[in-house]
């Protein structure tokens, strides 16, 4: 429920955008009534959300059933990750010329989000099997993708965690968040500010194209221009 309403808090700002708040059921039973409860995951989510607060004009509920699977991999059973509600976020085309959704950067903007592009693809840090402390020896790299960041207008810093799901690895989807928001928290306590940086856990193991070997146990990063 907290990304959820982060969710919401971030859709204050964005009136070109409409929320679909989808609820899903894994298979088993009837369909129909799994239809039914899946909708009721949806719109109690979005209970929740509104219960904070926050307004919902711009969300809405549906019941997808069990039409959709998660095809998520790990500890639990696949039924499991099917019970879910997930977000898709839609463009309101008709509002997005208007607002300046797609302004173009200035130059300035252009050339420190093309350097800071540049270092994110060569920065990677690699973890010790279940460690979710990011390893010293990679920080200072990590520090200056901050520091560019921050300096750089329109420009912010997304944090991926991944986790390896080799059998025995011990690794989750949520050894790759933790992984994440442990980094973050390192660099909100090195003076960065905490809006610059923004988290993104994959749900399954990430292999680089052209780069098969590359460790899964790791943190990558991207570049968020806004």
């Amino acid at each position: 429920m907290a990304q959820a309403r982060l969710i919401g808090l971030v859709a204050q700002d964005c009136p070109n955008v409409e929320i679909i708040v989808q609820g899903h059921s894994d298979p088993s039973g009837d369909p129909s009534a799994n239809l039914r409860l899946s909708q009721k995951r949806a719109d109690e989510v979005l209970r929740r959300i509104g219960a904070a607060g926050i307004d919902v004009t711009r969300f809405r509920s549906v019941g997808l059933g069990s039409q959709e699977p998660s095809r998520i991999s790990g500890s639990q059973s696949s039924a499991y990750y099917d019970r879910r509600v997930e977000f898709e976020i839609r463009e309101i085309r008709g509002n997005a010329a208007a607002s300046g959704l797609h302004r173009t950067l200035s130059p300035a903007a252009s050339a420190c989000a093309a350097q800071l592009q540049a270092a994110v693809a060569q920065t990677k840090l690699f973890y010790s099997p279940r460690s979710i402390t990011a390893p010293s020896d990679g920080m200072p790299a990590v520090v200056q993708l901050a520091s560019q960041a921050s300096a750089c207008p329109d420009a912010r810093l997304r944090v991926i965690g991944q986790f390896s799901d080799e059998p025995g690895s011990g690794e989750t989807p949520a050894t790759a968040r933790l992984r994440a928001v442990a980094l973050m928290s390192s660099l909100v306590g090195a003076g960065f500010d905490p809006e610059q940086i923004i988290i993104a856990a994959h749900s399954t193991p990430q292999i680089l194209a052209g780069q098969p070997g590359l460790s899964e146990r790791r943190v990558d990063f991207d570049v968020i221009l806004e």
